[in-house]
């Protein structure tokens, strides 16, 4: 019955091409078809912490080397930086975030970081072993509910 499923699946036209069939229990299938979900659900990850409060500006989600999985503003709000810029300011978090994991072994694990500035506060954290969340809001947002809601989402 296995093989017979697996041949199945290595021959479905509908077979996803990330996904491995060859040689592999259906446990394994389930944890690829379970990988790519979590891949693919950043936007929905993005739009439940986007929810969490109205003074949120953007979520962005990426890679500890700085790949985007998932950004955008909330609909209205001002961009206050170019996109040059703004992909710097992202850079400089990663790193921020990288060089400061050194120290977990004798710190622990960060849990986030707050940066308040005149017109915004920047929250950085993790979302994963591998992804951070980047989110600024405005000055005068409730930053620990937005951080509260946000480490809901981590896993």
């Amino acid at each position: 019955m296995e093989q017979s499923r697996e041949k199945h699946l290595r021959n479905s036209k509908n077979a996803h091409p990330n996904l491995k069939y060859n040689h592999i229990s259906t446990q394994e299938v389930l944890l690829d078809a379970s990988l790519y979900y979590w891949i693919m659900d950043y936007k929905s990850v993005h739009e439940r912490i986007m929810s969490a409060d109205p003074r949120i500006r953007l979520v962005t989600i990426c890679d500890l080397n700085g790949k985007i999985m998932h950004s955008d503003h909330r609909q209205g709000v001002e961009n206050l930086l170019s996109p040059e810029e703004s992909k710097k300011s992202l850079e400089l978090a990663v790193n921020a975030w990288k060089t400061r994991s050194t120290l977990q072994s004798k710190i622990g694990k960060g849990k986030y970081v707050l940066a308040e500035y005149e017109k915004i506060k920047r929250i950085t954290m993790p979302l994963d072993e591998e992804h951070i969340v980047y989110i600024t809001t405005e000055v005068d947002a409730d930053h620990s509910k937005i951080i509260d809601s946000a480490r809901r989402e981590a896993r």
